[in-house]
């Protein structure tokens, strides 16, 4: 009973720090990838978990460089 005590301590403590982080979002777009077939998370959903490893991957892409307010897309699975 102990243990389940602070295992829920501290889920509630990652809950709380998560809900306090601020982040900022955008509406949703389709993005733009060049190396898209890279990353096999990004074309299917389902890949993630078929491996007895665990797989990340980070994607930064930037268009237009030089232009005020070009769009940018960043990725990490």
């Amino acid at each position: 009973m102990k243990e389940f005590k602070r295992s829920l301590k501290i889920v509630m403590f990652i809950g709380i720090i998560f809900c306090l982080t601020k982040s900022d979002a955008n509406a949703q777009y389709d993005p733009m990838f060049s190396q898209y077939m890279n990353n096999e998370m990004f074309i299917n959903p389902g890949y993630a978990g078929s491996r007895d490893y665990i797989s990340t991957f980070a994607l930064y892409r930037d268009q237009w460089v030089g232009i005020d307010g070009a769009p940018t897309t960043q990725t990490f699975t």
